[in-house]
């Protein structure tokens, strides 16, 4: 009976050791955090084309966007990462066009 109980404990023990592993890896598995960069095979970009601001709409610069990190980027190969912030324009408003 003693030796069930010993084998429960290490089973528990090595179970609880490689959770804490996945979770301190940094793979990303069980991470919120969004724009870590850590993309395993190499980020998939999509183009996003420049766009002007009008009087209705907030426009933006051009970025690259990777679907598998969240992360923008201001160049094509993903090297300079930007905020989604810093891709965003201001509205230019209907001052002085009447």
């Amino acid at each position: 009976m003693r030796k069930q109980g010993f084998r429960r404990r290490i089973f528990l023990l090595a179970l609880l050791t490689v959770i804490l592993a996945v979770l301190t890896a940094g793979c990303g598995l069980f991470s919120s955090e969004t724009g870590s960069g850590r993309c395993p095979e190499g980020h998939l970009l999509t183009h996003v084309e420049a766009e002007l601001s009008s009087c209705m709409k907030k426009g933006n610069l051009e970025y690259w966007y990777c679907e598998t990190c969240s992360q923008y980027f201001a160049d094509p190969e993903g090297k300079e990462p930007v905020s989604e912030e810093e891709t965003k324009m201001c509205e230019m408003g209907h001052g002085g066009l009447f």
